[in-house]
């Protein structure tokens, strides 16, 4: 693990905070097990409240796991500190909100509702996509 001095700052900077609260700053990534995402955090599996920053001390990602699953919102961000993404792991209420860079919607994924809507970065509907309980889809574009 490459360890740069802003990770040393950070890491003194935080340690009343590490020492005191259940939060944990690990260095998160995510893979794909069959078909369910797996986060990972230095440690192993992320478990507990997790937080991942970039070299500059902005939040990467943020969420709460148990045993390497979602189990709460988890936030992605763009390094300049801009949201980037929304997960909702909520079984049958799965839900992910995805965002440009420039902060406008870029996708928006909602199972309950049973739609996908893509955006283009100047907020234009780009496909909206929809199915039935049969899983009959219907696609509309502009």
């Amino acid at each position: 693990m490459k360890i740069s001095l802003t990770h040393i700052i950070l890491l003194l900077c935080l340690t009343p905070t590490l020492l005191f609260s259940q939060q944990k700053y690990d260095t998160i990534y995510y893979t794909k097990l069959d078909s369910n995402w797996v986060y990972w955090c230095d440690s192993g599996k992320c478990d507990g409240e997790s937080i991942s920053y970039y070299d500059n001390g902005n939040p990467h990602i943020k969420g709460t796991f148990k045993n390497g699953k979602a189990i709460d919102t988890v936030t992605l961000f763009y390094p300049e500190g801009n949201q980037k993404g929304i997960y909702f792991p909520y079984k049958r209420e799965w839900r992910r909100t995805m965002y440009y860079e420039n902060g406008r919607l870029k996708e928006d994924i909602n199972i309950a509702k049973k739609y996908i809507k893509e955006y283009y970065s100047t907020g234009v509907l780009k496909s909206d996509s929809r199915w039935d309980h049969k899983l009959n889809t219907t696609m509309t574009k502009e």
